[in-house]
Formats: structure tokens, C-alpha cells, sequence
């Protein structure tokens, strides 16, 4: 067996094979076969080593945001492109590009999920680590707090009722001023 015209040291078998390729088996392969009294060269056989993808990023931008907003993934890969890439949430393919990113022009609350790319060259296909998604609807006030009038040194109370998704934080003001520990829908004293 030859490699670009250089023999192969102990390549003496009808098969030649390689158990684990490198660049430097790349390149065009022929073997001259001969029985003492003839021999023949055959014709050139090129081994390409492609190397497989490796994910090296995989973002979504932003991974919290409102109803309606645009949202960006993005990959990036090392190894020998070209590269294909499979956009996923969960299990479910969204679509297939030979571009690093992938959009939602205006996301809905069913956008919220994990993400994965699948890197493919014609070597391998690999999957990103997830990335999660939340979109949220924005937060309103159903409940107004209502004004009271009491006596002095009396116990009172201030609720709000908040609409909108997802986990929500409460932050209770006197007069412009925050009040520590005032952290629930409802402050009393």
C-alpha cells in the first residue's frame, strides 16, 4: 500500500485499515498487487479525515423576556465545516440551517422551554448543552393598594393583586423610601 506515492511500512494485506484516523492519514491511497511473475497498480482511493464538531458556544439572548419580543440563539463550532445546524426545543425541531443562528421574531409565553443545537459536518452530529427560555408576560396591577385612615399605634394592612407571568418580587415604599422585609403582596403592621 502507498500513501501520496510513499510506501507504507507492513501495508502488505488486500485490506489496509486505520483504527483511529489523523490529518496525517489523509491523503490518496493505492496498492500494487503482484505475484512473483506480474504485478498491477490500482486505481487512487483519497481518504479525507474530517474533523467532527465540537460545540463551543451555544447562546440565547436575552433567555428572560417579555411577550412580543425578538429573541436570538446563537452557535458556534469548531472542526472541518461545513457545518448544518438543528435548532430544538426540547425534542421537537424548529428548523434546519447551514447559519449559526436561529430567531423568534416575537415570542409567545409557548416559547418558553430548553434549547439545544445539533452541530452535523459529514463526520459527526453534536448536541449543545441546554439553554433555557423564559418569556413572560409583562406585570400589571389587578388591585390597586387602597388609602386608610387609623387610629395611632393601630395594626393596618396593604395588599396588591399583580397579574403577569412568572415568579414575581414585591418591594413596599414609604414615602420614596424602601422598607426592609417588605417583600410580599401584602404589608401590614
Amino acid at each position: 500500500w502507498y500513501l501520496d506515492e510513499t510506501l507504507i511500512e507492513g501495508a502488505s494485506e488486500a485490506t489496509y485499515s486505520i483504527s483511529q484516523a489523523s490529518s496525517s492519514q489523509a491523503g490518496i491511497y493505492h496498492v500494487v498487487v503482484s505475484n512473483g511473475a506480474s504485478s498491477i497498480k490500482s486505481n487512487a482511493a483519497q481518504v479525507v479525515v474530517v474533523a467532527p464538531p465540537v460545540v463551543t458556544s451555544f447562546l440565547v439572548s436575552p433567555n428572560v423576556t417579555l411577550v412580543g419580543s425578538g429573541i436570538t440563539m446563537s452557535a458556534a463550532a469548531s472542526g472541518d465545516g461545513p457545518f448544518t445546524f438543528k435548532w430544538h426545543k426540547g425534542d421537537a425541531l424548529l428548523a434546519t440551517t447551514d447559519l449559526p443562528i436561529y430567531s423568534i421574531t416575537e415570542a409567545a409565553e409557548s416559547d418558553s422551554g430548553t434549547y439545544t443545537a445539533h452541530v452535523s459536518n459529514t463526520a459527526a452530529t453534536v448536541v449543545s448543552e441546554p439553554v433555557s427560555l423564559q418569556v413572560l408576560t409583562p406585570v400589571g396591577i389587578e388591585t390597586q393598594p387602597q388609602d386608610v385612615s387609623i387610629a395611632e399605634n393601630a395594626q393596618f394592612e396593604l395588599s396588591v393583586n399583580a397579574t403577569g407571568s412568572g415568579e414575581k418580587s414585591y418591594r413596599w415604599y414609604l414615602d420614596e423610601t424602601l422598607i426592609e422585609g417588605a417583600s410580599e403582596a401584602t404589608y401590614s403592621i
